[in-house]
């Protein structure tokens, strides 16, 4: 029981430093043919925003956000709290914001803790995806629609796995200071390679080359959610659905029991048949893209747990469902971090993934301008639209509503691996419908749905095999 647990306080103190001095000034000149000089006028404005405590943490109040020693933007986050049993934890999210003309890279990452953490103590401080931020990585500058920004997430933990010996050797309370330092400064673009949201790459899957033409050379979109020009992979989304027919996200023969099925399905035991039907249409690309790939559902959608994939072989709870997966299909977590990368409205299921729902009023729309193409009417709870974003609904059924461009080929939405939270009917997915507001969404639909829905596969290459 908890509350025999020998009681051992840990006190933390946490400082997180945003730094964000200029690494050197590379501003543009414009000669003019008259001799004068103007120098353009560019700003920089970096900043830590809108911390959110996970729930389950041991206190709700959220980190403080301050103006470090000579700076005049919110760069420093400091926080306390006492962790007292095993399994206590404090964690939450918060957003490096780049509100200015110039992008920014990291260039350094000072990461220290005192005393030496114990074996019982976890602390992390990554991207929401669980990547570590690494030197390098880029923070883009404002876009026509908003900020740019990236999520990271901050994790301290009082383990629950002691044994008893472990626990009546432990010395009384202690305190651990954590102190990390995270610059950003100006990124020199010469070092990057072009890569962005969106940006079309030629790749044949079959042969697991660089391609020009030829009937498996397609066309993909970078779908990084944090820049990769400076890592070794690169992950990308096919620019259209595969198979000519729609697809269960899970039928009723894969989900086998047809009393706790329903009407349209339950998605408790994962996306079955969506990673079924994958693996027999991605089964002839090339053994280098054989799935390694971990999706862990509990935190974000706390649906059907983790989805676990090693050399291919998938499984679900321990129930394998692929041995020779080739792709994936993307999450509705990475499309919600793209459009806060392109300057999400708050409030939107983009903004706060956690509380997304099957309502309406918290999908998020993109591939639109203010107003629906062809209408005078605004897009639903007055959200607006991330433009930027059109790439995501190019080459489907109804593209044309949404302003992507395209052709028709095996048209209609496209599923993701992430369920509903709270409706175990749904899953989330890209809308191609015809029917407004359906239409360039990432929105919530029924599992087993007759209608428009597909499967887009998303891969990771070495970014070598792209290069010249």
């Amino acid at each position: 029981m908890r509350d025999n647990k020998k009681r051992n306080k840990i006190l933390l103190l946490l400082i997180l430093l945003l730094g964000v001095g200029l690494g050197y000034a590379a501003l543009t000149a414009t000669l003019k043919i008259n001799g004068t000089t103007s120098v353009s006028d560019n700003n920089w404005n970096v900043y830590w925003d809108d911390p959110v405590v996970t729930e389950g943490s041991v206190t709700n109040t959220l980190p403080t956000i301050t103006q470090d020693s000579g700076d005049s933007l919110n760069t420093k986050l400091t926080w306390s709290i006492d962790l007292t049993l095993p399994g206590d934890f404090y964690e939450y999210t918060i957003y490096a914001v780049n509100n200015g003309s110039l992008d920014g890279m990291i260039t350094n990452i000072n990461n220290t803790v005192s005393p030496t953490l114990l074996d019982y103590i976890k602390y992390d401080v990554t991207y929401i995806d669980g990547i570590e931020p690494a030197i390098g990585d880029k923070l883009n500058q404002k876009r026509e629609d908003g900020p740019s920004r990236v999520k990271y997430k901050v994790r301290v933990e009082y383990s629950e796995s002691l044994t008893a010996e472990q626990m009546n050797a432990m010395p009384g309370n202690v305190e651990y200071t954590f102190t990390l330092s995270i610059t950003y400064s100006q990124a020199n673009k010469n070092v990057y390679k072009g890569y962005d949201f969106g940006t079309e790459v030629k790749y044949d899957p079959v042969n697991n080359t660089k391609c020009t033409s030829g009937n498996t050379c397609y066309t993909w979109n970078v779908l990084d959610v944090y820049d990769s020009s400076l890592k070794e992979d690169l992950t990308l989304q096919l620019d259209h659905n595969i198979g000519n027919d729609v697809v269960d996200w899970v039928s009723k023969a894969d989900y086998n029991n047809d009393a706790l099925y329903g009407e349209y399905g339950k998605t408790d035991k994962g996306p079955i048949t969506l990673l079924k039907t994958i693996e027999t249409l991605t089964s002839g690309w090339n053994d280098a893209l054989k799935l390694n790939y971990e999706y862990d559902t509990r935190k974000a959608v706390n649906n059907y747990g983790v989805l676990k994939c090693i050399n291919g072989v998938c499984t679900v709870k321990g129930t394998q469902i692929t041995s020779n997966l080739k792709a994936r299909v993307i999450t509705g977590e990475e499309i919600a971090n793209l459009t806060i990368a392109v300057g999400a409205e708050k409030n939107t299921s983009a903004y706060n993934w956690s509380l997304a729902s099957s309502n309406e009023t918290d999908w998020f729309f993109f591939s639109r301008s203010e107003y629906k193409l062809g209408t005078s009417v605004r897009l639903p709870n007055g959200q607006t639209s991330s433009k930027t974003l059109k790439w995501l609904l190019v080459n489907t059924l109804y593209n044309s509503y949404s302003g992507a461009t395209g052709n028709d080929t095996a048209g209609g939405g496209y599923w993701t691996l992430s369920p509903v939270s709270g409706d175990a009917s749904q899953a989330w997915s890209v809308g191609a419908s015809v029917y407004e507001p359906y239409n360039g969404n990432l929105g919530a639909y029924y599992v087993k749905n007759v209608a428009i829905y597909r499967i887009r596969p998303v891969i990771t290459i070495p970014k070598s095999v792209l290069d010249d």
